[in-house]
């Protein structure tokens, strides 16, 4: 499905250009230029169309038309998404790549530290949450295990 917002472009002072919603999603975007920038705001957008998706929430119907608050220029963003479509792999591999038990990796998700969803009878995990705990846990120091590492996402499996 495809999903639709407008963003309005700013230049700042030190030149960066940023992105500030003006639709359902909520994530602001910068970039050092205008083309960056939209790249920044199809990422934000994609981000909150998948936890929608994750989460089954539906997200309002979309409008076109925003006026610009700040004196820049309004574009509209599209990204086409499905849930199958976000990078994901089973519970069991995300244990196997966090280092830890797949009980654990239950907690995770149940607890809304992992991003997942069921298909079938399978429970998928986002490689992006799984990417993010990652770096969470270097940042506490805590050592990252079974061969991924927190500067590139987790390989697919």
């Amino acid at each position: 499905m495809t999903y639709v917002t407008e963003f309005e472009f700013c230049r700042e002072e030190d030149g960066s250009v940023r992105a500030d919603p003006l639709g359902y999603c909520t994530e602001q975007a910068w970039g050092d230029d205008l083309e960056d920038a939209l790249e920044a705001a199809h990422e934000a957008l994609s981000h909150t169309v998948d936890e929608s998706l994750i989460n089954g929430t539906r997200l309002p119907q979309w409008e076109i038309g925003h006026e610009a608050r700040r004196g820049g220029q309004v574009i509209a963003v599209a990204v086409t998404r499905e849930l199958s479509g976000i990078p994901a792999i089973c519970a069991a591999d995300a244990a196997d790549i966090l280092g830890i038990s797949r009980s654990r990796v239950g907690q995770l998700c149940r607890r809304g530290l992992l991003e997942s969803w069921k298909e079938g009878r399978s429970r998928m995990v986002s490689l992006r949450s799984i990417h993010e705990r990652l770096l969470s846990r270097q940042a506490a120091g805590i050592a990252a295990d079974a061969g991924a590492t927190p500067e590139a996402p987790p390989p697919s499996l």
